[in-house]
């Protein structure tokens, strides 16, 4: 089950359309279809259902309440147990979400699919924005929902960049501040709410491109690199052989010192911006024991939460006002490398 992404009846759970996603699943569509056609061909055309907790034996069974089983309307697989009170959004809402946007807005509908059987859903659609940096960078923007009915993952709204070249993905600020929009299953899902709050209605692509440009346009030294990495991702307190992510650390440095897809643009070589996608990178195509719940990590888990992490601290270094304590172990982070990229936990 490749990235998590769920099988059912020989058929991945996902569509798209342009080219075939980097995973390689799902089922091609050509731009303009229908919110129905999405929700059949991504594999999104069920319900989640709710059923009060039965327990005991056959002779006196007992129902409990406050406890309730979610599962599929097609297959009755059961996906999560949450109270009574747990607000359940259905695959429809997620997809719903874009129709204004797509029809009234510029959006186009262009990844959606589940996850983990079903239990969580989400839909990727393209703003109809981008920006290019030096070296003919492209990056183009993406607003991403997404949520689920185990309790994993809450309701949860993203503006998302994507660079052309290598099909990195990086989370930006919505209209908060902050880089999601959270709505747990304590509360009702409110959809024009949550376009206001991500900055859909008004627009945020352009400070994210500003920093983008800003970060391609800061040269770094390999000495610097390794400082946004441990004040990101490690203990600046340690020492560099003693840093609890040491290897992916060292893995990062070697993407950006060139091994990266898209680390010979001029946007990228030796500078903040050829870091945070080495960094991007890593996480996206990399990272973890398995491909089994990459594209999870990548989006919702430590891998985003990493990647967030490295880009902000670039940007720090970027605007000039990082602290400027000595950190020098760029030569013994080399050491503790002893092996290519490849498949590694992060």
């Amino acid at each position: 089950m490749a990235h998590a992404i769920t099988q059912l009846n020989g058929r991945a759970s996902m569509a798209y359309i342009g080219e075939k996603p980097w995973h390689g699943l799902g089922q091609a569509l050509t731009p303009g279809q229908t919110i129905e056609t999405w929700a059949r061909e991504a594999g999104i055309d069920y319900r989640i259902c709710r059923s009060r907790v039965r327990f005991g034996d056959a002779a006196d069974p007992q129902i409990w309440d406050e406890r309730h089983v979610f599962f599929r309307s097609d297959t009755k697989k059961p996906l999560g147990i949450g109270s009574d009170g747990f607000q359940l959004v259905q695959p429809a809402e997620v997809l719903g979400f874009f129709r204004d946007l797509c029809a009234e807005h510029g959006f186009t509908l262009e990844t959606a699919g589940t996850l983990y059987d079903g239990a969580k859903f989400w839909a990727l659609a393209r703003l109809p924005l981008d920006f290019t940096l030096p070296g003919r960078d492209q990056v183009s923007g993406y607003a991403l929902l997404a949520t689920s009915c185990d309790g994993s993952l809450a309701t949860t709204g993203q503006i998302t960049s994507v660079r052309v070249v290598c099909d990195n993905t990086l989370r930006m600020a919505t209209a908060s501040g902050k880089d999601a929009i959270k709505v747990r299953h304590s509360s009702v899902f409110n959809e024009t709410k949550v376009k206001v709050d991500m900055g859909l209605l008004q627009g945020q692509w352009q400070a994210f491109a500003d920093n983008a440009r800003k970060l391609a346009a800061r040269k770094i030294t390999r000495a610097e690199a390794v400082k946004i990495l441990v004040d990101a991702i490690g203990d600046p307190e340690k020492k560099i052989e003693d840093q609890p992510n040491a290897r992916p650390m060292g893995q990062i440095l070697e993407l950006f010192d060139g091994a990266a897809r898209g680390s010979e643009l001029d946007s990228a070589k030796g500078t903040a911006w050829g870091l945070v996608n080495a960094a991007t990178e890593f996480a996206d195509h990399y990272a973890g024991r398995s491909t089994n719940s990459r594209l999870n990590s990548a989006w919702f888990g430590t891998g985003a939460a990493r990647k967030a992490a490295i880009f902000e601290k670039a940007l720090v270094m970027a605007d000039g006002t990082i602290e400027h304590r000595p950190f020098t172990g760029a030569e013994l982070l080399d050491t503790v490398l002893d092996q290519p990229v490849n498949d590694q936990p992060y």
